[in-house]
């Protein structure tokens, strides 16, 4: 991806992020419609797609750029998710989850080089924990793909959480073991049988 084009990304998600429902922006409607998720949806897609180019994020110039945009998402997510259970469940259906988790991998993997991605970490993990909040259908889905289905139990999320270099990477993930596993025994057990 060229400069010009990640800046106008960048540009369009720092826009997405200053609209996000907020409750120190009560004219904003807390719901988030259908079309508004497709568009972050796509916009995550298209950053994601150059961390799996041969773009080596180590010596990119543009890399902080590319953290700050995916950022600027996160905060959408993170911030939309707390103020209604409906954009938890429209996010989800629109792939968000996926780009969240794919967003902590990519970011967390380069946080001892560049400032900006450790912060992407810490926002994206604190949208994952966010959409995971009172939400056991999720809880339930990222204890299957992220515990039983995974191929290596320190490929999980939680596990990328937990090991992040930032302390705040760290809160979001315990937020989200512990809201997963808060009155739920199957999952508490789950969790705790597991290798990792």
């Amino acid at each position: 991806m060229d400069a010009q084009k990640l800046h106008s990304i960048r540009h369009k998600c720092a826009a997405l992020k200053n609209g996000s429902p907020h409750p120190s922006r009560p004219q904003i409607p807390a719901v988030v419609g259908q079309e508004t998720w497709s568009q972050i949806h796509t916009l995550f897609q298209e950053l994601l797609a150059c961390a799996n180019s041969n773009i080596d994020l180590d010596i990119d110039p543009m890399a902080a750029v590319w953290s700050d945009a995916l950022t600027d998402l996160c905060m959408f997510v993170r911030n939309a998710a707390a103020m209604d259970q409906s954009n938890q469940v429209a996010a989800n259906s629109t792939g968000v989850v996926s780009d969240i988790i794919g967003t902590i991998r990519v970011t967390l993997r380069c946080e001892m080089t560049y400032p900006e991605a450790k912060t992407c970490g810490a926002v994206a993990g604190q949208a994952l924990s966010n959409m995971a909040t009172n939400n056991k259908p999720l809880q339930q889905q990222l204890m299957e793909s992220e515990i039983c289905d995974c191929k290596s139990p320190i490929e999980s999320i939680y596990l990328y959480l937990l090991a992040s270099t930032n302390s705040k990477t760290n809160m979001a993930g315990l937020m989200l073991i512990l809201n997963t596993i808060k009155d739920d025994d199957s999952l508490a057990k789950l969790l705790c049988t597991t290798e990792t």
